[in-house]
């Protein structure tokens, strides 16, 4: 993949979470993401930090947001029951 590609992805597996890190060099600007009953965090592998700060259950559909991620900094996007976590962005390195 080169800069310009766009990325997305869904989560195949109902209450899994879905990590999107991406390959050493490359970057990422996440521009939608979610899901009903999906949280959202971003990660470093130890510490994770909610996107949405005042709830971790996110009732609607996609957020968007601008979001940039690499390797080292990536997402995580849990889900509920029946529901399936998802993410949309380009890449930009």
């Amino acid at each position: 993949m080169v800069a310009g590609d766009v990325v997305n992805g869904i989560n195949p597996i109902a209450n899994n979470v879905l990590n999107f890190q991406p390959a050493a060099s490359v970057e990422v600007m996440i521009s939608s993401c979610g899901g009903v009953g999906s949280w959202i965090t971003m990660t470093e592998g130890v510490t994770t930090s909610l996107l949405n700060p005042t709830s971790n259950a996110l009732n609607g559909t996609n957020v968007n947001v601008k979001v940039f991620i690499n390797n080292t900094n990536y997402l995580q996007i849990g889900a509920t029951a029946a529901q399936y976590g998802n993410y949309s962005g380009i890449q930009i390195k």
